[in-house]
């Protein structure tokens, strides 16, 4: 699974040859209705995380990013200005805070917009061993064989 380009999309395929490679209940509790829904289903989520990777990768224009920057350093500037008549010395504190909270939402927007980014990788290790079923007895898959109580072997 390290190996793949996309984790998630990687995930997707191995929950549709799960849900492929599943037998029909004898009692009518799966049959091959459940298993189209549930192959659905997956695709559905496969699109879904084909728009985030989309959305993702594409960064907020460099121009934008200036210029807002540069509005919220004018404007933090001529606070003090506008404030001072009302509120005498007070007018410090006042603006410190304020400054403080705006920048803040600032490296907020920006660590946001690259939170999921290690090195150019969407941090998908916690989430693909959180996903990641016990493994039936005795079941072969991709990357090896496993046991009763060991886990699938794809990370």
């Amino acid at each position: 699974m390290r190996q793949s380009s996309s984790r998630p999309l990687y995930l997707c395929k191995r929950m549709a040859a799960e849900i492929t490679a599943a037998r029909d209940a004898g009692d009518g509790s799966f049959s091959s209705r459940e298993r189209l829904m549930g192959l659905g289903l997956v695709n559905q989520l496969g699109s879904y995380v084909g728009a985030c990777e989309r959305l993702l990768q594409t960064p907020v224009p460099l121009n934008y990013a200036r210029h807002t920057s540069r509005f919220l350093t004018l404007w933090c500037l001529s606070l003090p200005v506008s404030l001072v008549g009302t509120m005498g010395l007070l007018v410090v504190p006042v603006t410190a805070f304020v400054t403080w909270c705006l920048f803040g939402i600032q490296e907020i927007g920006l660590f946001i917009e690259h939170c999921a980014l290690d090195n150019g990788d969407i941090f998908m290790d916690q989430l693909s061993d959180q996903v990641r079923p016990p493994c039936p007895a005795k079941r072969r898959v991709e990357e090896g064989v496993c046991t009763r109580g060991s886990y699938v072997g794809v990370t």
